[in-house]
C-alpha cells in the first residue's frame, strides 16, 4: 500500500550472475490496471562483473487512488544479455487523509 499523492523513495537492487558488467537504463514504471503507464522514472546503471548494487529512485506517486502494477525494468546496452529484466509489484494508491478520518 503507497500513499497516493507523495514521493516515495524505492530501493532497486540489482545483481549481475555474468562474468561481464552490464549497464543500460533502469525504469521505474507505475502501471494502471489498464496498463497504461501513469508515471514512470529512469535512470542509468553499472554493475560489475558477479556484482551487486543498490539504486534509490525518487518516485512522485500520483494522486489517483486505486490498484497498480509497480515494476522495475532494467534495459542493458552492454553485456552478454540485452534483454530486458522485470520485478512487479503490485500495489494499492491510498488517499491518506481519507484512511486517517476514517479510522478516527
Amino acid at each position: 500500500t503507497l500513499d497516493a499523492g507523495k514521493k516515495h523513495t524505492f530501493q532497486v537492487m540489482m545483481i549481475n550472475d555474468d562474468a561481464q558488467a552490464s549497464e543500460g537504463e533502469l525504469a521505474l514504471v507505475l502501471e494502471n490496471q489498464a496498463g497504461a503507464a501513469v508515471a514512470t522514472r529512469t535512470r542509468r546503471f553499472h554493475i560489475d562483473a558477479f556484482g551487486q548494487m543498490t539504486y534509490p529512485i525518487d518516485f512522485d506517486v500520483p494522486n489517483q487512488a486505486g490498484y497498480f502494477v509497480l515494476k522495475a525494468v532494467a534495459t542493458p546496452t552492454s553485456g552478454s544479455e540485452h534483454e530486458p529484466t522485470l520485478s512487479r509489484r503490485w500495489v494499492e494508491l491510498v488517499d491518506a487523509i481519507a484512511q486517517d478520518e476514517a479510522t478516527r
